[in-house]
């Protein structure tokens, strides 16, 4: 067999951690729909591990509350809180930050559109 098709076979069967970042703003009454939607999908890609952040973008409603929530029900979540309303470019930029490793990076609205 070619040394490079088996290269090429082995990384293809490689477990693979992909990290989706989700900016929210007063999005309280919508991250258990988006999660429960967005992980049906993922989860059934096989080969993939799956890391949920959610960034609460100075959130005026009890957005934070919910995602510190999601977070001790689901290891695969994550929360940031920032101290006040920033704007979704920040938002995004400070969960990419906090990416500690993964192959792929997904950016994604609260709001699923």
């Amino acid at each position: 067999m070619d040394q490079d098709y088996q290269n090429t076979a082995s990384r293809d069967t490689k477990t693979r951690k992909v990290v989706i970042i989700v900016p929210a703003h007063n999005e309280a009454t919508n991250l258990r729909n988006f999660y429960s939607m967005v992980n049906k999908e993922v989860r059934a890609l096989k080969n993939y591990v799956w890391e949920f952040i959610f960034v609460d973008d100075g959130s005026k409603d009890n957005t934070w509350r919910i995602i510190e929530e999601m977070s001790r029900e689901e290891f695969s979540i994550r929360g940031i809180c920032l101290s006040r309303n920033f704007g979704k470019e920040i938002a995004l930029t400070a969960g990419v930050e906090s990416i500690e490793n993964s192959d792929a990076v997904i950016l994604m609205d609260a709001d699923l559109q």
